[in-house]
């Protein structure tokens, strides 16, 4: 059977339905109806069908390439999260040898420092702090408030610019 084209056909059928007074013949029914009905009625169907299966063709491809993306996004995100956690479980391991170490303050300075390896460290100013308690001038600068000084050996907290232990 070869491949028609439904839009030719229907226009044909809808032209004859149009101009059938034109021709006296003996019309032709299937099953009380006349063929020519019949044939627009399937070819309707046809029309409908194809749009169905066009537009199930065209939203196929949308849930493909959605799915696709929806992939994509998912992988990156698994591989988040297992950084995340490999991230955690250095975090747990740095923290248990924080509280075994001797020197809690001087060690967590050096592992803090191989958190983020790329950032530069701060600069030193020109004043020297030095720990009032123990004359010691390797302060660690506090990690979120300024002017404020760790001493390692001796534990002390010291604010810049006294000679006073801040706790």
């Amino acid at each position: 059977m070869t491949q028609r084209d439904w839009q030719k056909d229907m226009d044909d059928v809808q032209g004859y339905l149009k101009n059938k007074h034109l021709v006296h013949h003996n019309e032709q029914t299937l099953r009380g109806e006349p063929v020519a009905v019949v044939l627009q009625y399937w070819l309707q169907e046809a029309k409908e069908l194809q749009e169905i299966v066009s537009g199930r063709g065209r939203e196929l491809l949308r849930l493909r390439s959605l799915m696709g993306g929806l992939n994509d996004e998912l992988t990156a995100t698994e591989d988040r999260a297992d950084a995340a956690e490999a991230r955690e479980q250095q975090l747990k391991e740095a923290a248990q040898k924080v509280v075994d170490h001797t020197e809690p303050i001087t060690y967590l300075s050096a592992m803090l420092s191989t958190l983020y390896p790329d950032t530069s460290a701060p600069k030193e100013e020109a004043s020297i702090v030095h720990c009032p308690k123990c004359d010691n001038q390797n302060l660690i600068p506090h990690p979120s408030q300024a002017n404020i000084w760790l001493c390692g050996p001796c534990n002390q907290v010291i604010e810049e610019g006294t000679d006073v232990n801040v706790d």
